[in-house]
C-alpha cells in the first residue's frame, strides 16, 4: 500500500468535447480508448481499438452482424465519435498524427468504411494552431450525428473563416463521393448523459481505542511544517504550523526558536487550507487571510491570548500580498478575475479593515514592501519596482535590469530591510537575494547555502528582524544567515531523528507502523503500540529535495521501498535492519511511479502513468498496458500487493467517445497475478480517493472516498460498506491482525489512528 501526500497547487483546465486538453494553442493527447459503435437496430456493430493510446494512428477495426464477426480491418487512422448505418456503414471523424510528442494533432479527416472494408477518406486537412492560451488548434471537431432519412453525417466543427472563429455544421453524404457540404443548421443539443450510483449502506464498527505516535522529546520539530514567516517588531517570529494537510496552529517564537504560544487554528478561523496566510499588522496583531469564491476573507489574531475574531465587512477581492503600514492598518495587492481578464489593484485599509483607497497597477503582484521615506510602498513587477507615497499616488519606478546590470532569472518576493532598503527574490537566479537602497542602488547580493556551503531552498524569502539579522527558512526550522548568506544559526535546531510530517505511511499486518518524513526522508518505525522504535536514513546524497507525493511500501520480511520521485524515477532499497541496500534503477522513464514488493526479493511492481512493469533483477519481465477488457491503464488511483506478491489497481471511471456503447467505464479494482496476469475484477463505487493508499488483509479492500469516508470492502463478493462514526477527518485506512484478530486502523494524518474490531 502507498500512501500520498496531496499536492497543494492551482490548476486551471479546460473541458473539451472529446479526450484532450486545450493548452497554449496545443491540443495535449489523452487516451482513447477502445469503443463500440452500433446501428440504430443494434445489429451492424464496429469495434474500433486504437492502437496508439492518444488515438493519433492506426486502429483495428472489427465488424459483427448479428453477434457475427465478418471483417477485420487495420486503418492508419483512429475514428472518434463514429456512427453505423443499418446496412452497416461507419463514418466518423479522426485527429491524426502528433505534431511533437503528446502535444497537437496533425491532421483532421472524416473518413468512411463500407462492409466489404473499402475505406475512402472523404476530406483531410492539416490543423493550424489556435494561437491562444485556451483556444483549439483547427480545424476542430466538436460533435457529429447521422441523417440517415436524409443520407448525410453530420459534422459541428470549429473553423477559423477570414480570420474569424467559428463553429459551421458541415454535412457529407453517405453514398457516392462522400461530398461535404456547408449545413445551415447547428446540431441539436447533446442529451445530458446520466449518471447514477448506489450509495453505499454504512455500518458501525467496535471501537478498539485509539493510539498514538510517541516521539522523544528531542525528536519534536516545534517550528515544522511551515511555509512562511514574518518577524514582529520586538523579534519574535510567527508562523503557520501545519500538522497535516487540514490542521495548523499559529505558533509564536523567541528570537532563539523558543516557542512562546502556540494557537490551533482548526476552530478558531477557517480550517487550514492551504491559501490561509499570516501577516504581522502591530504589536501582538496579526491578521489571518484567506482567498475563497474570488474573495478574501480576514481574523483579527492576539498572539498572546489565541484569540480570533473575523473582521466585520472585510471581503476583498484575493490578497497576494499584504504588509502593516505602521499606523495599525495594512496596504496589500489584490487581484480582480473576470472571465480570462486579471485586474491587479494596490489597497489601503485602516485599522478596522475598512478599505480608503485604492488603485490599478500595471504588471504587478510579484512581491510588496512598506519602507519609510518618501515612497514608502514598495510593488515588484517582472522586470522593475514600482514606488508609491502614502496616498497610492506613483513615485518612481526602478528598472531592475539596469540597476543590476544583468536580467532578473524571476523576480518572486520583496521584503523591507533597514533604512528604507528593499531585498529582493530572484528565485533561481545568480544571488538569491538583491539588497537596494532607498536610491534603487544594489548594495549587496547573497546566495543562500548551509554551513557546508550547499545551497537550499528558501522558505518566507528574505528578512531582517529589529537587532539587523537576516532571517531565512528550510521550512523546519528559521535560518540565520550571515552578510554572505550562510547559514550560523538554526532555530530551533532540527533533531537529525526528529519526524516533522508524515509525507507517506505503511503499516504491516503485525501493525508495525512505518512512517516517512518529508523532511530528509528518513524512515521513521513505531511498534503496534505507537512507541517509536528507530529510524532508516538515506545516504546523505540521496536525496537533492525533500520527498514530496512518494511511496512507500513494505514487502512480507519487512523490507521497505520508497520511490524518489527522481529524474529518472528510481527507488531506494532498505533492509529489514534498517540498513540502506541499494538504490533501483529501471528500464521505464515513467515520471509518476508507485514501487511495490512482488513475489520474490528482488522482483518488484512499478506503477507509472502509462502501465505496470514489473521488474526482476532489474530487468522488465513484463509491461501491461491495457485493462483485461482492453482499455488503456490511466494514472493509477491506489494501489497496493497482498501477501503473495499481487497486484491490486484501481481503475477510474471513465466516459467513453459520444455514441459508444457503453457509454462508460466503469470503475473497478483489477487484481494481477505475480506473473503478470489478470486473476479477476472486482467493482468499486464511483470517487475513490486516488492519493490515500488502498489496503488488503487477502480477504478484505479498505480505500476512502473523495468524500473522506472509508470503505472496507469484500474480495471475493464485491459488497462495500462506509464506516460510521470516525472521530476526525481520515487520511489512510489499513486492514490490520496485531493479535490475530482482524482490524481495521483509520490514520488521521498525523499521530492519531483509530482502532475498529472487524467481526
Amino acid at each position: 500500500m502507498a500512501i500520498f501526500s496531496r499536492v497543494r497547487c492551482w490548476c486551471l483546465a479546460l473541458l473539451l468535447p472529446s479526450s484532450a486538453l486545450a493548452i497554449g494553442g496545443y491540443m495535449t493527447l489523452d487516451m482513447v480508448d477502445p469503443a463500440v459503435y452500433a446501428s440504430a437496430d443494434g445489429r451492424s456493430q464496429w469495434r474500433i481499438d486504437p492502437l496508439l493510446r492518444s488515438g493519433s494512428g492506426e486502429a483495428r477495426y472489427e465488424l459483427s452482424l448479428d453477434g457475427e464477426l465478418q471483417r477485420s480491418l487495420t486503418l492508419p487512422y483512429t475514428l472518434l465519435q463514429a456512427k453505423v448505418t443499418r446496412e452497416g456503414l461507419l463514418i466518423g471523424h479522426a485527429l491524426h498524427g502528433e505534431t511533437h510528442p503528446g502535444y497537437g494533432y496533425r491532421d483532421c479527416l472524416v473518413a468512411r468504411v463500407q462492409v466489404d472494408g473499402r475505406a475512402e477518406v472523404l476530406w483531410r486537412e492539416a490543423r493550424q494552431s489556435g494561437n491562444g492560451l485556451h483556444t483549439n488548434d483547427v480545424p476542430y471537431p466538436i460533435r457529429s450525428a447521422l441523417d440517415e432519412a436524409q443520407g448525410r453525417f453530420l459534422l459541428e466543427i470549429e473553423v477559423i473563416e477570414d480570420n474569424d472563429r467559428q463553429v459551421q455544421t458541415w454535412a457529407f453524404d453517405l453514398a457516392g463521393s462522400g461530398e461535404k457540404h456547408r449545413h445551415p443548421d447547428p446540431l441539436p443539443a447533446a442529451p445530458e448523459r446520466a449518471e447514477s450510483s448506489s450509495p453505499l449502506g454504512g455500518r458501525r464498527l467496535r471501537s478498539l481505542g485509539q493510539s498514538e505516535l510517541q516521539l522523544a522529546p528531542h525528536q519534536v520539530a516545534p517550528l515544522a511544517t511551515h511555509y512562511d514567516f514574518r518577524i514582529d517588531e520586538a523579534g519574535r517570529f510567527g508562523l503557520l504550523r501545519w500538522t497535516s494537510e487540514r490542521s495548523c496552529a499559529f505558533v509564536l517564537a523567541d528570537a532563539g526558536g523558543a516557542v512562546l504560544h502556540r494557537w490551533p487554528l482548526l476552530e478558531r478561523a477557517s480550517g487550514c487550507p492551504s491559501t490561509l496566510k499570516l501577516h504581522w499588522i502591530e504589536g501582538d496583531r496579526w491578521l489571518l487571510t484567506n482567498d475563497e469564491d474570488n474573495q478574501s476573507q480576514g481574523w483579527w489574531l492576539d498572539a498572546e491570548s489565541g484569540e480570533v475574531a473575523v473582521v466585520e465587512g472585510f471581503s476583498p477581492p484575493p490578497i497576494h500580498h499584504l504588509e502593516p503600514d505602521g499606523e495599525g492598518g495594512f496596504v496589500a495587492v489584490l487581484s480582480i478575475h473576470e472571465g480570462w481578464t486579471v485586474t491587479t489593484m494596490l489597497a489601503k485599509f485602516d485599522a478596522d479593515g475598512r478599505q480608503r483607497w485604492s488603485h490599478k497597477i500595471d504588471f504587478g503582484g510579484n512581491g510588496l514592501a512598506q519602507t519609510g521615506g518618501e515612497a514608502p510602498i514598495a510593488v515588484l513587477n517582472l522586470s522593475d519596482i514600482d514606488r508609491y507615497a502614502r496616498d497610492g499616488s506613483v513615485v518612481d519606478r526602478i528598472e531592475l535590469s539596469q540597476v543590476m546590470g544583468r536580467q532578473l532569472n524571476y523576480a518572486a518576493g520583496l521584503r523591507a530591510g533597514r533604512d528604507a532598503s528593499l531585498w529582493l527574490e530572484d528565485f533561481g537566479g545568480r544571488y538569491d537575494f538583491v539588497q537596494l537602497d532607498a536610491q534603487g542602488v544594489v548594495i549587496a547580493q547573497l546566495k543562500a547555502v548551509d554551513e557546508a556551503g550547499k545551497a537550499f531552498e528558501s522558505v518566507g524569502g528574505l528578512q531582517q528582524a529589529p537587532d539587523g539579522t537576516f532571517w531565512t527558512s528550510n521550512g523546519r526550522e528559521l535560518l540565520q544567515l550571515d552578510a554572505q548568506g550562510r547559514v550560523v544559526q538554526r532555530a530551533p535546531a532540527a533533531s537529525h531523528d526528529g519526524l516533522t510530517l508524515i509525507d507517506a505511511m505503511q503499516i504491516s499486518p503485525a501493525g508495525d507502523i512505518h512512517a516517512l518524513d518529508r523532511y530528509g526522508g528518513a524512515i521513521h518505525r513505531f511498534d503496534a503500540r505507537g512507541q517509536w522504535v528507530d529510524a532508516c536514513h538515506p545516504d546523505p546524497g540521496d536525496y537533492t529535495k525533500n520527498p514530496s507525493l512518494a511511496s512507500l511500501a513494505l514487502s512480507p520480511a519487512g523490507q521497505m521501498l520508497v520511490d524518489r520521485r527522481d529524474e529518472p524515477p528510481d527507488a531506494l532499497l532498505y533492509g529489514s535492519d534498517c540498513r540502506r541496500l541499494a538504490v533501483q534503477r529501471p528500464h521505464t522513464d515513467e515520471y509518476q511511479q508507485s514501487w511495490h514488493f512482488a513475489d520474490g526479493p528482488e522482483r518488484y511492481w512499478i506503477v507509472g502513468d502509462e502501465g505496470i512493469t514489473l521488474v526482476d533483477r532489474g530487468q522488465p519481465m513484463r509491461r501491461i498496458e491495457r485493462t483485461p477488457a482492453g482499455n488503456w491503464l490511466r494514472l493509477p488511483g491506489p494501489v497496493t500487493t497482498d501477501a503473495s506478491g499481487d497486484l491490486i489497481t484501481h481503475v477510474t471511471r471513465m466516459p467513453l467517445q459520444d455514441g459508444a456503447q457503453p457509454p462508460v467505464h466503469q470503475a473497478s479494482f483489477i487484481v494481477w497475478s505475480s506473473q503478470g496476469q489478470a486473476l479477476a475484477e472486482i467493482p468499486a463505487p464511483d470517487k475513490v480517493q486516488p492519493y490515500s493508499g488502498l489496503s488488503t488483509d487477502g480477504t478484505r479492500l479498505a480505500y476512502l472516498l473523495d468524500s473522506d469516508e472509508v470503505v472496507v470492502q469484500d474480495r471475493r463478493s464485491g459488497q462495500a460498506y462506509r464506516v460510521l462514526d470516525i472521530p476526525f477527518v481520515p487520511r489512510a485506512a489499513f486492514l490490520v491482525q496485531p493479535a490475530g484478530s482482524p482490524e481495521l486502523w483509520i490514520w488521521d494524518g498525523e499521530w492519531r489512528i483509530e482502532r475498529r474490531a472487524l467481526e
